[in-house]
């Protein structure tokens, strides 16, 4: 199967990110209820958007770029539009194929979680997608089609989509963490507002990225070594 035109469903974030590194690829369609995505996404790309969900019968690749609460009810209307060779990708990280199994009248549904965050692909981090359920390799067409298509997004993998809610709920909840600790540490230290900000945003998820990558200089070395002989 060809992948010529894609119905992103969800024009926020991540759907946004979607179209930022697809547009270029293939015919786009965009939907969404919300006039005022819509009316961003057409001031920035010069592709089709509407808010009529019944042009996903369209496509030929559907995405749920959905907020997890709003996939199994978008998808409640949609089971009257889709047709039976379109493969549809659900991107919601709480939300696993085993929920909308059974309310989708399509036996083409994939997962495709993203590891990464919205502000950090958007200034050119690569992100990792998980593919799930696009097995066995006897539907070697359905595999190629789906690789053309989010190849185009991040380095592409084949996974259980669980894992990934595992990986995001963990950095997410730590980050946090680390950023509201690092926020009280200051403060208490009599440091003004702003410059704690920038310090969140700039010092540390520098030094964590330093970190991940393997990059970490002489300064932060010292206060690992630190780390590992108070441990």
């Amino acid at each position: 199967m060809r992948i010529e035109k894609i119905a992103i469903v969800g024009a926020g974030r991540m759907g946004r990110i979607l179209i930022d590194k697809l547009t270029s690829w293939f015919d786009l369609l965009v939907i969404d209820k919300d006039y005022k995505k819509l009316e961003l996404v057409n001031k920035e790309y010069n592709i089709k958007t509407t808010d009529n969900l019944n042009a996903v019968s369209l496509a030929d690749l559907i995405i749920l770029a959905l907020p997890g609460d709003a996939v199994q009810p978008v998808i409640e209307l949609m089971n009257n539009y889709i047709r039976d060779n379109q493969i549809i990708v659900n991107i919601a990280t709480n939300v696993t194929l085993e929920m909308i199994s059974q309310k989708l009248k399509s036996n083409k549904l994939v997962s495709a979680k993203i590891i990464g965050h919205f502000h950090e692909i958007k200034s050119g981090e690569i992100p990792i997608v998980v593919l799930d359920n696009v097995l066995p390799y006897s539907d070697l067409k359905r595999i190629e089609s789906l690789l053309s298509v989010f190849s185009k997004i991040g380095i592409t993998v084949f996974g259980n989509e669980k894992m990934v809610k595992k990986i995001n709920t963990i950095a997410s909840e730590e980050g946090i963490r680390a950023a509201f600790y690092i926020k009280e540490k200051l403060k208490k230290e009599g440091i003004p507002e702003d410059l704690i900000r920038f310090a969140i945003r700039n010092v540390a998820s520098g030094t964590m990225k330093a970190f991940a990558s393997g990059d970490i200089g002489p300064f932060a070395q010292k206060i690992i070594q630190k780390i590992k002989d108070d441990n």
